[in-house]
């Protein structure tokens, strides 16, 4: 699944960025990653974040152990990147 959410991702911005395709891809890719991000051995949930009366994607990446209140780190990408591809990912922790 997380190639495919790659795959969706290279579609998209070979697409129309106004187009119903480009939005298609990258909703696309959105859904293949969070259904990859179930195999991982920690959590990561799909939010949307208020800002200036509009929601920004992004993820909620908790280690493992961790509850309760918390800090936290927002990390943003430029158009080159994506959310999901600032989550690190080791060999070997996604099940197939």
């Amino acid at each position: 699944m997380l190639r495919a959410a790659n795959d969706y991702r290279s579609a998209e911005y070979s697409s129309d960025p106004f187009g119903a395709e480009a939005q298609r891809l990258g909703l696309a890719s959105r859904d293949a990653f969070v259904a990859a991000a179930r195999h991982l051995p920690f959590v990561v949930k799909a939010v949307d974040i208020p800002f200036e009366g509009a929601d920004l994607p992004g993820y909620l990446v908790v280690p493992p152990g961790v509850s309760g209140s918390n800090k936290a780190v927002i990390c943003m990408t430029g158009f080159d990147g994506t959310a999901n591809a600032g989550i690190v990912v080791r060999p070997g922790s996604v099940s197939s």
